[in-house]
């Protein structure tokens, strides 16, 4: 059975001790809970959302139960009065991921830069090696050794033995010489013929020398005993020649006054020019090469790997220079009029030299690069 509130007519629910629209009880309160006051019939259009009123009938408006402050109390607003316009985030600096990018890539440059040497030194070591301990110990066919008995002259000075032997040479002929420990001298004279001086020093007498020659080359190797070796070659040549090998595992090379096509490559050991013309390729893996040039009929290239190069030029010299270095400096005299560009990893130059000529290209990687005029 619906119950309705005796009030204000509203609807009851089973168990409500109170009416939801005007808060009168229900049921009658004992006079210990009655209230001070009975609410007022609500508006119509009022509705149930207004909150109910209990002060007491006597004093509809009453005062507040403690005595107001006597001084100042401030109090917040609950929103603010101003709202602070709208900020964007700050973007983050880009300066920290450019240095970042430019750091990576100096490590990689780094990184392939030392490959590169590894490379170079291992490649040109190794073709040296093969080159020179490749040669048997014995005569091969064609060959001869050079021994006291087939020698024009043999002088034993103490515990060295020097053997020397000429022999005649056309017009553009060729010179091979394969050592492995030792030294390389070359110089020239006005003789259509060469002359042979092999020093063996103390300790080494078993090292032998074979010789391979017609009118037009002459072939001369140190055979490969497996023992401590140290042969040395003093050879005297005609100024022009039409090509000159020279391969040496450790030592030095030496070549003065002699023009034509050269290859030239150390191991170990240094590489020095005076007065040289001509064209070739002149490698180094753990040395300095020092070159005097005269005259450039073709293409040079002087390599180095540990070491640095330093050359002197005749100042009517004529040739496109390119000059690269790794790790170390470039310094070219003002009269070739050449720019040194220095890169991220290295420097390089470029430019004509005089009225430009034969490619001229100088390269290292661990060591400086001078060039000046005489």
């Amino acid at each position: 059975m619906t119950e309705y509130c005796r009030n204000c007519s509203s609807e009851l629910f089973a168990g409500q001790r109170f009416c939801r629209a005007c808060g009168a009880p229900t049921e009658p309160l004992p006079e210990e809970q009655a209230a001070t006051r009975m609410m007022l019939p609500q508006p119509e259009d009022w509705g149930a959302r207004r909150q109910a009123n209990t002060a007491p009938s006597s004093s509809p408006d009453t005062s507040p139960v403690y005595p107001p402050p006597s001084e100042y109390q401030p109090t917040a607003p609950m929103y603010p009065q101003v709202v602070p316009p709208y900020t964007p985030p700050r973007s983050r600096s880009r300066v920290g991921w450019i240095l970042a990018f430019i750091g990576i890539g100096l490590f990689v440059a780094v990184v392939f830069a030392v490959m590169i040497v590894a490379r170079i030194g291992h490649g040109v070591a190794r073709r040296i090696q093969v080159q020179t301990q490749s040669t048997p110990p014995g005569p091969q066919v064609g060959e001869t050794a050079l021994t006291e008995s087939t020698a024009d002259q043999v002088v034993n000075l103490g515990s060295d033995t020097t053997l020397t032997k000429t022999f005649a040479l056309a017009d553009g002929a060729r010179l091979t010489i394969t050592n492995i420990n030792g030294s390389i001298i070359i110089t020239a004279w006005d003789e259509p013929k060469a002359e042979v001086t092999i020093t063996k020093r103390a300790g080494d007498s078993n090292s032998q020398v074979f010789f391979n020659n017609s009118p037009g080359s002459l072939a001369l190797r140190t055979g490969q005993t497996g023992r401590g070796q140290d042969v040395r070659y003093e050879v005297k040549l005609p100024r022009e020649m039409g090509r000159v090998d020279l391969n040496l595992m450790n030592g030095s090379i030496k070549i003065s006054d002699v023009g034509g096509t050269m290859s030239v490559a150390a191991a170990n050991g240094s590489i020095e020019l005076s007065r040289v013309s001509g064209q070739g390729k002149f490698t180094t893996v753990n040395g300095k090469i020092k070159a005097q040039l005269e005259e450039l009929n073709g293409p040079l290239e002087l390599t180095d790997t540990n070491g640095s190069i330093e050359v002197t030029t005749r100042p009517d010299i004529d040739a496109n220079l390119e000059a690269t270095t790794v790790h170390g400096s470039i310094n070219i005299d003002d009269q070739f009029g050449v720019t040194v560009q220095k890169e991220i990893v290295g420097q390089h130059a470029r430019g004509q030299i005089g009225s430009g000529g034969p490619p001229f290209k100088v390269t290292t990687v661990n060591g400086s690069i001078k060039l000046a005029k005489q």
